[in-house]
């Protein structure tokens, strides 16, 4: 079960809802919002001073951006809320075409620093090598789709050969869509067998693994909950077995940080977690968020957590957009 608490000067609300239920924001204007609905306004792109040209530069710079690794054009993608503005696979084919000009380009200016006559026959061989780059390449960035025959919005959209320089050329722009991002630990899997437990899930049971999205109208938290009980003699002897139960979590607002506390509810498992090390009974994750705020919600499911904060001032559109409040 999770609870989800308002802040201190929120009057103490609590409502309890069960793990995949539905869930309800309510923004401070009064506006009720389903959670995905919430989340789509948060993360979308709004107007303001330096941001008005944000689009019009997305579109323009498609081609060039789909050279960056599938991971951070994903990124871009969510950041915008709208694949009218930025799509990944849009991005990625554009940029696929454009090779088919740079390369057979890069490979005749290649030839002439080779030493041969320009707008000659001698030219033909570097522009064909140019032309057989960009194929191999586009056979390397989309290998999933096009020999495993999967459809577009399944596979990775692989960056190109220059995709680093390309970012680092564009961070300004990229900086400006993609709010920074942190992590309480970073989820990385470590060496597990039977005897040993990975690193990752050690860390999910203080809950340390956790993924922060800042916007302009507020927050996006993903914070992943322990999937497994540790082996142990006293955990076979109680009969638990080794799929963890869900924890009973409670979400506040307190200040400027967003605090979950987990508890384990099986009084066994209790005991079980009072002889085990690195399994404690309970935890209290901190995580610090920009205010002030105007609502926030959750859900509850596969064992993550995610919660979404909208912040104070925020004014929600019929279209589920997102636009602070003016003045």
């Amino acid at each position: 079960m999770t609870t989800a608490e308002s802040d201190k000067t929120g009057g103490g609300r609590a409502e309890a809802a069960r793990a995949g239920a539905p869930v309800r924001v309510i923004a401070d204007d009064a506006v009720e919002l389903g959670f995905d609905e919430a989340l789509s306004a948060v993360r979308r792109l709004r107007g303001g001073p330096g941001r008005r040209l944000l689009k019009p530069l997305l579109l323009l710079c498609a081609p060039l951006l789909g050279a960056l690794d599938d991971r951070s054009k994903r990124a871009l993608e969510e950041a915008t809320g709208d694949s009218r503005v930025f799509s990944t696979a849009m991005a990625t084919a554009l940029n696929v075409v454009l090779d088919f000009f740079l390369y057979p380009i890069a490979g005749y200016f290649v030839g002439l620093a080779a030493g041969n006559p320009p707008l000659t026959e001698s030219d033909r061989g570097w522009i064909v090598l140019g032309l057989l780059v960009a194929t191999a390449e586009t056979l390397v960035r989309w290998r999933e789709g096009i020999f495993h025959a999967r459809p577009a919005e399944h596979i990775r959209h692989g960056g190109s050969a220059y995709g680093a320089p390309v970012g680092w050329l564009l961070r300004p722009l990229v900086s400006q869509v993609v709010r920074w991002r942190r992590s309480g630990v970073v989820p990385v899997d470590g060496f597990f067998s039977p005897e040993f437990e990975s690193k990752r899930e050690r860390e999910r049971r203080y809950g340390e693994v956790y993924t922060v999205e800042e916007h302009d109208a507020g927050a996006y938290v993903r914070l992943e909950l322990p999937r497994r009980v540790p082996p142990s003699a006293a955990r076979d002897q109680l009969g638990l077995g080794e799929e963890m139960p869900d924890y009973d979590v409670r979400v506040a607002l307190e200040g400027e940080r967003l605090v979950v506390r987990g508890r384990v509810e099986d009084d066994r498992l209790r005991a079980v977690c009072g002889i085990s090390p690195a399994f404690p009974a309970d935890f209290a994750a901190e995580i610090p968020v920009t205010g002030p705020f105007g609502g926030f919600g959750y859900r509850y499911q596969d064992k993550t957590l995610e919660i979404v904060v909208l912040k104070k001032g925020a004014r929600v559109d019929g279209d589920g957009s997102n636009q602070r409040a003016r003045g």
